[in-house]
């Protein structure tokens, strides 16, 4: 464990000011906050989920979101720990049922 040093408590301090005034920035007139995911997905991996139910292949998903294949198999991989399956129908299945598609 790293001991605290004055300059990490500064960094800290100073880390914790800058999210505090993030955090009450004005939202812009008419902005919503983001719907919560299911299952702890982030946006992007629901994203990435809406286009396995949809029967699109790993290449042509990395293509629409202009993403690389790697970075879409990372995704399907966290996808399938999230909801605890190991195939692709069944990822789909459950945005089916989640009504993500």
């Amino acid at each position: 464990m790293l001991c605290p040093t004055p300059r990490r408590e500064r960094n800290a301090a100073q880390t914790a000011r800058v999210r505090e005034r993030l955090r009450n920035l004005p939202r812009q007139p008419g902005a919503r906050p983001a719907p919560p995911t299911p299952a702890g997905l982030s946006r992007r991996e629901v994203d990435v989920l809406r286009l396995i139910a949809a029967g699109k292949s790993t290449p042509e998903i990395a293509e629409q979101l202009a993403l690389s294949d790697k970075t879409i198999a990372n995704h399907g991989t966290m996808i399938f720990h999230k909801l605890g399956v190991d195939k692709r129908a069944t990822a789909a299945a459950f945005a089916v049922r989640q009504g993500l598609v």
